[in-house]
């Protein structure tokens, strides 16, 4: 028998490569990399969702219209009907009450607080209300009350999170340095971070847009140029949605006027400043709001110096810092091209400009009148995406519809040769295209893009539900299952201090010292659609992200309701137990918990906003079935776990001899863990149902140290892991079986592959 020949592949340079046959891929590359990625020559699995909060309004001494409960005891009312506020924002649920911020309902002479998060609200003084609960998921107040407690006046003390998508996540300048306001909007507030909580930012200004009018800002100064001014643009002309800007205390509609006639600049879908003005790219220009008519090729530019100075042509004809009829003001200049401008950013001096379908820069030629100069850098590739724009100091990375490039005054040159396909799995319908957000992580040297993947979302699903992950340092790709909106900066101040009581030694993930984790650290952080914020990329494990809004016990399995949960779970009628893995926290009942809480789940799509459970028993999933009692009255908590899928290309070195290969086992080189484990699956002849180790059931290695050959503070080690398999070819799979990924261990620990050995040796002929 011919003896053993091992293959080592060691030094993982390659990452995802989908633009040839797995058998023909480099040893180093890998056929499929979800939910991990190369990483400084190793394979890291992806750091997970860690909860920051969700972005929250607080309503004080709100007095709403009188209460009129003329039917009998009893009866219920919507604090959110109450406030006006169910027909714009119905998804919105309250927070539950706690000791320093309670609910607080004050009826007649009657108090009603929640300050415990129970749901049952304590009453003062004794009178006609006797009994009252609060369901936090829907808002409805239950009352008990004798004759006499009606038509009361209400006033309403509480938080509320209005669950809007995430819609911009942008770094307000402030005076100190590295040490800037992170600012996050949704359809229609906008919140700062206090550390601890979300709350409102100069309350009573709104917007309405959709759920894809996305925020874009700019930092530039006022009318003095010590004056720090932030600048903001949904780009929807309508009168509920002006441009506004602030100076940290209110903030200030901008319509600027441009000629006498008057006309005015009501929209832009960029604003940028260079060379001393404030450029608007793509713009609406009209009489008022509503009205006026979409220039998209425009690029309109401010005087040199204030933006804000008023156009007053009969006080001062020298006045209007838009003015195009004064010259050496404003002006504009338009590219020729139909294409619409959709997105911008500067390499160096010069500001590139992505078109539908090319590729533009404007240039800075000093003419006082003209100052700028359309020149054409790509005829062929262009950007669809407005948020996807990355800079880098030798080009802007953009995502389009033919590729994704990489743009310099020069060139536009595609970076994604190794996946030529996954810009044409963008969805197309549903303004998909305009969900594509992007961000550089200078710290891990990688670029993230969220994406709505037509290939997995259910039929009328948008938000995004993949990230794509570049590294640049060696040009490798990944993707990440992830439900995410939008992609931003935060720099908290809560950094690991030896004062921390909720951060211990043996913490897995927690290094001492390490950069990620020192106070205005600028962190990744990523908001999803349901309005939750969390940093992106630095624990383990996942973080809860969703919240559930009900649930229904009348049928079988048990369905819960999750607005826009974006979960990819089978779709009725096909195999339920193939969905996403899910696990469930907090959610309150009317009684004792009938055992919603802690378990793990597969999920199966029903619709947007349902999907059905099926829980694990410890050795497979099965329908959920609990008893119709207590009510659900909100509070409870989703967290996904995306499943890791590490799969190499197919092997067999023999080709050239025309013999088979045989494979005996597969050394493992894995950083070491505490109590984790790995799920390997091999598969022969470039099939993915033809599985070698099926039958002997031999799927799982440890990568815990194994005593006495290794001592705790070793940093690696290898694992073997025995199967026999022959064909044509044999291709290596890592990943978690079920019993791995509804274990609590596998999800608290990090996974990194470092190298792996392959012991073959020659079969028979190749051709069978």
């Amino acid at each position: 028998m011919t003896s053993l020949q091992p293959f080592v592949i060691a030094g993982s340079d390659i990452g995802l490569k989908e633009d040839i046959k797995p058998y023909l891929l480099p040893e180093k590359a890998f056929s499929s990399l979800d939910n991990a990625y190369v990483w400084r020559e190793r394979v890291r699995k992806r750091e997970g969702f860690e909860f920051v909060g969700r972005l929250r309004r607080s309503l004080t001494a709100v007095v709403a219209t009188p209460i009129d409960l003329v039917l009998a005891s009893p009866n219920s009312f919507n604090l959110f009907t109450l406030l006006g506020l169910l027909a714009t924002e119905p998804n919105a649920c309250v927070q539950p009450g706690t000791a320093l911020s309670p609910i607080t309902i004050i009826i007649g002479a009657q108090t009603l607080t929640d300050a415990t998060g129970t749901g049952v609200l304590t009453i003062a003084p004794a009178g006609n209300i006797t009994g009252a609960t609060i369901n936090y998921a829907t808002g409805i107040i239950t009352l008990v009350f004798t004759v006499g407690a009606l038509a009361q006046p209400v006033t309403i003390t509480m938080n509320y999170f209005p669950s809007f998508p995430v819609m911009g996540i942008w770094q307000r300048d402030q005076v100190g340095i590295n040490d800037e306001e992170t600012l996050f909007f949704d359809q229609k507030y906008c919140y700062s971070f206090n550390g601890t909580t979300f709350n409102e930012y100069i309350p009573g200004t709104t917007w309405d847009g959709s759920d894809s009018d996305f925020f874009w800002v700019a930092n530039y100064r006022g009318s003095d140029a010590s004056f720090r001014l932030f600048f903001v643009t949904n780009f929807v002309n309508d009168a509920a949605n002006p441009m506004r800007y602030t100076d940290g205390l209110t903030w200030t509609d901008f319509t600027p006027q441009i000629n006498n006639t008057p006309t005015y600049l009501l929209q832009a879908r960029i604003l940028i400043p260079y060379y001393g003005r404030l450029l608007a790219l793509n713009t609406w220009e009209g009489a008022a709001l509503g009205g006026g008519s979409n220039y998209f090729n425009r690029c309109r530019f401010s005087q040199i110096g204030s933006p804000i100075e008023a156009y007053n042509f009969a006080a001062n004809p020298q006045t209007g810092a838009w003015a195009e009829d004064i010259f050496g003001k404003g002006g504009f200049i338009d590219a020729p091209t139909n294409e619409e401008i959709i997105s911008a950013a500067f390499i160096k001096n010069t500001l590139i400009v992505f078109f539908e379908r090319s590729t533009w820069q404007l240039r800075y030629v000093g003419e006082y009148g003209l100052p700028f100069l359309w020149e054409r850098v790509s005829s062929d590739f262009g950007s669809e995406s407005t948020f996807s724009t990355v800079l880098f100091d030798n080009g802007v990375l953009g995502f389009g519809d033919r590729a994704i490039i990489s743009a310099s005054p020069v060139t536009a040159d595609r970076i994604d040769n190794p996946i030529p396909d996954l810009v044409f799995s963008v969805l197309n319908d549903l303004n998909g295209v305009k969900r594509v957000c992007g961000i550089r992580d200078f710290q891990k040297e990688l670029v993230f893009w969220c994406y709505p993947d037509s290939t997995t979302l259910q039929e009328t699903q948008y938000f995004p539900n993949k990230v794509l992950v570049y590294n640049y340092k060696n040009n490798t790709f990944e993707k990440f299952d992830d439900n995410i909106t939008f992609f931003g900066t935060l720099q908290p101040t809560d950094g690991i201090t030896w004062g921390r009581d909720d951060i211990f030694w043996e913490d897995e993930g927690t290094l001492w010292g390490s950069v990620n984790q020192q106070n205005l650290f600028p962190r990744i952080v990523a908001g999803n659609q349901q309005g939750f914020i969390g940093y992106y990329g630095y624990v383990f494990p996942d973080e809860q992200s969703m919240t559930i809004t009900s649930f229904d016990t009348s049928v079988i399995p048990n369905q819960i309701t999750v607005i826009n949960h974006n979960l990819q779970g089978a779709d009725p009628g096909l195999d339920p137990t193939s969905g996403e893995i899910i696990k469930i926290a907090g959610a309150l009942f009317s009684g004792a918990d009938p055992g919603l809480n802690g378990n793990y789940y597969k999920v199966q799509y029903i619709d947007n906003d349902t999907i059905a459970l099926y829980v694990w028993d410890g050795t497979t999933f099965g329908g959920l079935d609990l008893a119709n009692g207590n009510t659900y009255v909100g509070s409870g908590s989703i967290t996904v776990f995306p499943k890791l899928n590490i799969m190499t290309k197919d092997f067999n070195p023999y080709l050239m001899q025309g013999n088979q290969i045989k494979i005996s086992y597969i050394d493992f080189l894995l950083d070491a863990t505490a109590r984790s484990a790995i799920s390997v699956n091999l598969f022969v002849n470039s099939s993915l149902t033809a599985q070698g180790n099926l039958i002997v059931g031999n799927k799982n290695v440890s990568s815990s140290l194994t005593t006495p050959f290794y001592v705790p503070a070793s940093d690696y080690a290898w694992h073997r892991f025995y199967a026999t398999a022959a064909g044509q070819f044999v291709r290596i799979q890592i990943t978690y079986d079920d019993a791995l990924m509804t274990n609590d261990n596998t999800h608290a620990s990090n996974m990194v592959l470092n190298a792996y050995t392959i012991y073959v040796r020659t079969g028979g002929k190749l051709v069978f």
